[in-house]
């Protein structure tokens, strides 16, 4: 007797999370450490040296709160807060989100909207 098989497909359902990172007016993304660097998003990234191309990470924070918090104590400047989804596997998308920000030395304001 012959049975079929059937195989059902399995749609994984992957859940976004919003996550956010931190750019400078260069155009560089923060690292954990809160140094920069150029991310594989960035046009520029080609142009760093093999060791900070492949032995950098993004740092990623989960609210807007903590991405303000990294700002503090960097240099007085423009800095921009881009808006992420993260699928808990490692994979990150940037949106159109994104929030410019001006340090002064010891307060953050939001520049337009």
């Amino acid at each position: 007797m012959l049975r079929s098989r059937h195989n059902q497909e399995r749609k994984a359902i992957i859940i976004m999370e919003k996550c956010f990172k931190v750019l400078n007016d260069k155009g560089q993304t923060m690292t954990p450490c809160g140094k920069w660097w150029y991310d594989e998003q960035s046009p520029k990234f080609d142009d760093q040296p093999e060791d900070v191309k492949y032995s950098t990470d993004t740092f990623y924070t989960d609210t807007v709160n903590n991405a303000h918090s990294s700002v503090e104590g960097c240099s007085k400047g423009y800095y921009y807060i881009v808006e992420c989804e993260a699928d808990g596997r490692g994979d990150v998308d940037t949106s159109d989100n994104v929030m410019k920000v001006y340090y002064n030395g010891t307060t953050i304001s939001y520049e337009g909207s």
